[in-house]
């Protein structure tokens, strides 16, 4: 939509009416474009902040609300953030990447499925090491492959 008032100003434009490309136009000033953002990329940080904001500041009123995203923002921000542990108050032991740059989702996909909800994004490392309490969050039934991840943890 941008773009095409930018070109004829109008609400319709057809291809071939644009002088510059929409990249070029993209670019920053100093490399010749006009600095307009790709409100995509743009939508995807302002979202992906949101997920760092809980992350780093539990104690906000906010920070217990649920954050939709879509999938692409959510997978960027797991493969931008790697967890170090330290004393394992703030780290989550189930959904953050803590072992190996890795979540333990990750490590065993269906062991996670028997696991509810609320233990996934509440429980810490502290928490669920303390007396091996990670052993009574799981629930359900214990079929060959939950036993084998479980082993594997």
């Amino acid at each position: 939509m941008l773009c095409r008032f930018l070109w004829k100003g109008q609400e319709k434009a057809n291809g071939g009416n644009g002088l510059v490309s929409w990249e070029k136009v993209q670019q920053p000033i100093r490399y010749g474009g006009l600095s307009i953002h790709n409100l995509e990329v743009l939508g995807w940080s302002l979202r992906i902040r949101w997920l760092w904001a809980q992350k780093i500041d539990e104690e906000h009123l906010w920070a217990g609300l649920p954050v939709q995203l879509p999938c692409n923002p959510q997978a960027l921000f797991k493969v931008a953030v790697q967890t170090m542990v330290g004393n394992g108050a703030s780290t989550k032991f189930w959904s953050d990447c803590w072992l190996h740059g890795k979540t333990i989702a990750e490590y065993a996909p269906k062991l996670i499925q028997i696991i509810p909800k609320r233990a996934v994004k509440q429980r810490t490392v502290t928490q669920t090491l303390h007396n091996r309490r990670w052993v009574s969050d799981i629930k359900g039934a214990l079929t060959v492959e939950v036993l084998v991840e479980y082993l594997q943890i």
